[in-house]
């Protein structure tokens, strides 16, 4: 679960003291032969604060590769870095709601958030963890974003008008992974809450999507070869029923639907097999980029 910020120790990380101390002791190494040692240190500093001093600094070193260059004067959890999109995969999905005012319902420490932000005429965000809330109204400024920030629950609307998004957590409380259609909070509960304006939602690129008996449009998005997440599209956004996003660092991908044709032929092997992304196979649609490649399946199922 990783080091648990306290209100406290937030406040003194966005003081000038603290990210003085956190530009003071960027030295220290933080590694796992080091911690203890670098702790010490830390703690001689500040016995309240050292320990969050030197998360901030192990954690910022982290995120930069996956959340960007701004990332690096943000306040971050691990747990919360690990849920986080990386940083291509949210710019994808802010330019598909370009021009569209936007309420993270669930925004931890605001990754999806400041990237919203930059495309939308006004992103809300709020979160039920104060902690995490006051992460991400640091980490709106540090990008040079602007948006309201808000302690409030998921599922107890405090906006009308704008779109509602959620990134439901993906582990129970105890830390575990979430394999089923399960979430917290749950899907079912979500579309209820805001049943006026149903939201976007990103779940586990994993999750049986087809249980959930949801409308709308189903994007399986995945980046470098590795399925990312399932963006479940309300009916007020679908453009078609089922979509692979392939994304790719530095390059361009390529986007496969339902629309596009399935038609191919079933025989023996050829010289190659191949295997498609794994966007395309769970959003099943092997068949159409069978089609689109002119290739054939050596079995029907």
């Amino acid at each position: 679960m990783g080091y648990q910020f306290t209100a406290e120790n937030v406040a003194f990380l966005v003081s000038a003291a603290g990210q003085d101390a956190c530009s003071q002791f960027d030295y220290l190494l933080i590694t796992e032969r080091t911690l203890l040692a670098d702790l010490t240190v830390l703690r001689k500093f500040s016995a309240a604060h050292g320990a969050a001093i030197g998360e901030t600094i192990r954690l910022r070193r982290k995120s930069v590769q996956k959340l960007g260059p701004d990332s690096a004067g943000w306040l971050l959890t691990d747990e919360a870095l690990q849920q986080a999109s990386p940083q291509p995969v949210a710019q994808h999905r802010a330019r598909r709601l370009a021009g569209i005012g936007v309420h993270d319902l669930t925004c931890s420490i605001g990754a999806d958030l400041v990237e919203l932000a930059r495309t939308a005429p006004i992103a809300l965000g709020s979160d039920l963890d104060p902690v995490r809330a006051a992460m991400a109204q640091h980490n709106m400024r540090a990008s040079g974003v602007n948006g309201p920030v808000a302690v409030a629950d998921a599922l107890r609307p405090v906006s009308r008008t704008l779109l509602p998004y959620a990134d439901p957590s993906r582990r129970d409380k105890t830390g575990s992974r979430i394999l089923s259609v399960d979430t917290l909070p749950p899907v079912a509960d979500l579309d209820r809450a805001w049943a006026h304006r149903p939201p976007v939602l990103r779940l586990p690129p994993g999750i049986n999507y087809d249980l959930l008996s949801r409308p709308g449009e189903v994007e399986i998005v995945s980046l470098d070869g590795s399925a990312r997440e399932a963006v479940l599209w309300p009916s007020e956004l679908a453009q078609v029923a089922r979509r692979a996003t392939v994304l790719v660092s530095g390059g361009d991908g390529y986007r496969l639907t339902n629309a596009d044709s399935d038609e191919c032929t079933v025989a023996d092997a050829g010289d190659w097999i191949v295997d498609p992304d794994a966007a395309v196979v769970r959003a099943h649609l092997v068949r159409h980029f069978a089609a689109r490649h002119q290739l054939w399946q050596l079995d029907p199922h």
